[in-house]
């Protein structure tokens, strides 16, 4: 996929402004906002896509999508869960942009998508009592709400393995 495809109303207001200085307005507009969205959109019910979380200090985990079905290695997920995190992840929004952030790395989220050779990949520090994000690859930085950080985090600890199915009786 070479050609960027704007996703939110930020994306598409660059785009427009690039064309045109006329776009400019919008771009201001979209910037205060401050709308951010840490990945690409996340479709879950396209097959083959995986979604890679580094929670803290804990060692990255590795959700596989196949048909109707996530995995963690060879361990069933419990879609629900594991839904609700991609939701807090598409529910990060920017408080605002800064010009440097700074402090540890608590949360890294990759997702990559069949078909595509490209990985997104954003990585959330804290320093002090702010969070700050950041795409790979990309100068932006921004400010984001604590809550939703700890939502975030929260909603990572809380994804867990599918129930067993039942027995088929013979």
């Amino acid at each position: 996929m070479s050609d960027f495809i704007p996703m939110n109303e930020l994306d598409r207001a660059i785009k427009a402004m690039a064309r045109s200085q006329a776009g400019f307005p919008d771009f201001c507009r979209a910037l205060c906002k401050g709308e951010l969205w840490a990945l690409i959109p996340f479709h879950p019910e396209i097959e083959g896509e995986m979604l890679e979380i580094k929670n803290g200090a804990a060692a990255a985990v590795t959700y596989s999508n196949a048909g109707d079905k996530w995995t963690a290695g060879s361990k069933n997920i419990d879609n629900t869960s594991l839904q609700n995190l991609i939701d807090k992840l598409r529910d990060l929004t920017a408080s605002t942009f800064v010009e440097q952030g700074g402090g540890q790395a608590v949360f890294e989220a990759s997702v990559e998508s069949k078909g595509s050779a490209k990985v997104e990949h954003v990585i959330v520090n804290k320093q002090g009592d702010k969070y700050f994000a950041q795409r790979e690859g990309e100068p932006s930085i921004y400010e984001l709400d604590a809550k939703a950080v700890e939502d975030l985090e929260k909603a990572a600890t809380d994804v867990k393995e599918a129930a067993p199915e039942p027995k088929k009786k013979k």
